[in-house]
């Protein structure tokens, strides 16, 4: 599967988000940016959309940052390329087919594909990506867990 160079690197900025974020606590953009080797306002680019889509959180202030908005298990993969408008997810339109048998058996089988496309994709979550990173021996740069940092809210505000 192709993707777009865009979805790839939100892609691996999500992972990185993942794997870096603490409960409740925002990563800052220019780390995700020199860990992943992304140019900052690139980065800043990418994380609009999926803003927008209510997949991540900005954090504004001094230690600010992004966090998941959602748990990494409830964020598909299918989630994420649909909020980037992927060409990858989007319905492929064949043209007019009314009368021609052929191209209605193609539309139909292409049809049928993007359905199990979209089945696989979101069957997998960034939870997923996850655990498959933290197995990889050659990650050295991520924790394994949490980063132990949580900003505390006072109950009384």
């Amino acid at each position: 599967m192709r993707l777009r160079s865009q979805t790839h690197a939100a892609l691996r900025a999500l992972l990185d988000l993942s794997l870096h974020s603490a409960t409740h606590a925002p990563v800052p953009v220019s780390d995700i940016a020199r860990r992943q080797e992304l140019g900052t306002a690139f980065l800043e680019q990418l994380l609009r959309p999926l803003k927008k889509a209510g997949l991540v959180a900005p954090w504004r202030g001094m230690k600010g940052g992004y966090t998941l908005a959602r748990p990494a298990e409830d964020i598909s993969l299918l989630a994420i390329l649909k909020a980037l408008d992927d060409p990858a997810v989007r319905p492929a339109g064949l043209g007019e087919t009314l009368g021609r048998a052929a191209s209605q058996a193609a539309v139909e089988a292409l049809g049928e594909i993007e359905a199990h496309l979209a089945q696989a994709l979101g069957a997998l979550s960034l939870a997923d990506l996850r655990r498959r990173a933290q197995a990889n021996p050659d990650l050295r740069d991520a924790p394994r867990v949490g980063t132990g940092f949580q900003i505390w809210w006072p109950s009384t505000w």
